[in-house]
């Protein structure tokens, strides 16, 4: 199982058990992959399969797991296993198959499972796993029910969002209204610049080309100055 090597040829849908015929002997034997069952025939020996489910066992997972490379289907399912997953499962890069559910487990899920591009079938149910559920993998496209019964797991594909997201969706929410504030109240000054200006030119314009309107512009500003100047006047005789 530290070696990789071609698979040898199943036969699918039996539920023949392991025998020996005649001599010299042939081996077959049943194994369940990927929800299919397979019947594996003649070196059995490239059968690459561990299935320690529905026992007793207890402790932690070992970290000598990692050096079989050449492992296509690890089950470990309802057990009393306890501890993290080891951290260097990526190097397990012929893994089609995992199951640790149903068993005692905690810690975050390791980031070195973007390294298992061949894993199809997972399941991390029914453990104390908590933390972010490793981006950029395989894992967003499993279903939900793969990570369930791990109440402080978070991130896709499950439902209930990190607080590292949530408080970075409300800083880009915040960003973005400071942003539109800033957009509306460069706007509004630029509209007002733009209304100033051509109210300024529409009147110049119009008094530059109507002489009758200059003129009798021209008019009134003299006309308030003439009777501001007679007020003022007056107020000063009569203080004197």
């Amino acid at each position: 199982m530290t070696q990789k090597k071609s698979s040898p040829k199943a036969i699918t849908d039996t539920n023949a058990t392991f025998s020996t015929i005649g001599s010299p002997y042939e081996d077959y034997i049943s194994v369940v992959l990927k929800g299919f069952n397979y019947e594996f025939k003649n070196n059995l020996e490239l059968v690459k399969s561990i299935d320690l489910s529905s026992n007793k066992l207890e402790g932690k997972i070992s970290a000598q797991v990692s050096c079989l490379t050449g492992l296509i289907s690890l089950n470990f399912s309802r057990n009393n296993l306890n501890g993290s997953i080891i951290p260097k499962i990526g190097q397990l890069n012929s893994l089609k198959s995992l199951d640790l559910s149903n068993n005692h487990l905690s810690g975050e899920i390791p980031a070195t499972f973007s390294d298992l591009n061949f894993l199809s079938t997972l399941s991390l149910a029914n453990n104390n796993f908590s933390g972010r559920i490793p981006t950029g993998t395989q894992l967003q496209g499993l279903n939900a029910s793969v990570f369930s019964g791990n109440p402080g797991l978070c991130g896709n594909p499950l439902p209930n969002k990190c607080v590292s997201d949530q408080a970075k969706g409300s800083s880009q929410n915040k960003h973005s209204l400071e942003n539109n504030e800033d957009d509306i109240t460069l706007g509004l000054y630029i509209s007002i610049a733009l209304g100033i200006i051509t109210g300024f030119w529409v009147v110049l314009g119009i008094l530059i080309f109507k002489r009758s309107w200059r003129y009798a512009y021209f008019c009134f500003w003299v006309n308030v100055y003439d009777k501001l100047y007679v007020i003022i006047t007056f107020r000063r005789h009569t203080r004197a």
